[in-house]
């Protein structure tokens, strides 16, 4: 993967929205390799953080590009806080598909638990001033634009896209 992204490089800026590329856990070996590839692709390349389990995790990230945190565990609302304060933190990604199954619930808008935790999620973010967007969404291109919608109406700031495909759909759709 490290390899592709260096390679594709020129493909993936040639899009106007904003790319962040996501690293192995920020306390784990592999990082450091992610990392080293990173220094090799321009500034305003960010970085996605999953399972940012403690603040300490993340303060060894370069200060100098976007860090973007998967909101992936459940209670991460709770010390959104102190996250923010280890690093220059831009804002979160919901890991809506991990939360779920930390939950034992399935990824449903109508579900209680899933809306308590999207809320929590959501409002942690705004008190903070950042943004937070729903996971990556997945499946054809009906489930995708449902998604993004539902994503929309329940409060979020956006959606993370990992394929070139999403890309061109949302953008079709927007321009609607």
């Amino acid at each position: 993967a490290r390899n592709i992204l260096l390679d594709q490089w020129n493909r993936l800026a040639s899009y106007r929205s904003a790319v962040a590329v996501r690293i192995c856990e920020a306390s784990g070996p592999e990082a450091e390799l992610d990392l080293l590839v990173i220094e090799h692709l321009p500034k305003n390349v960010g970085i996605v953080v999953p399972k940012p389990v403690a603040a300490a995790s993340i303060t060894r990230l370069p200060t100098d590009r976007s860090v973007w945190l998967m909101a992936e565990q459940s209670g991460i609302a709770s010390y959104s806080s102190a996250l923010c304060n280890a690093a220059s933190v831009n804002g979160f990604i919901m890991g809506l598909k991990d939360m779920c199954e930390t939950l034992g619930v399935a990824v449903d808008p109508n579900d209680l638990a899933y809306r308590y935790e999207c809320s929590a999620v959501i409002d942690a973010a705004h008190r903070l001033s950042k943004p937070v967007f729903a996971g990556v969404l997945l499946g054809d291109n009906e489930a995708i634009l449902k998604g993004f919608e539902e994503a929309s109406n329940f409060g979020f700031d956006g959606v993370s896209l990992i394929s070139t495909r999403h890309l061109a759909l949302l953008g079709k759709a927007n321009d609607r």
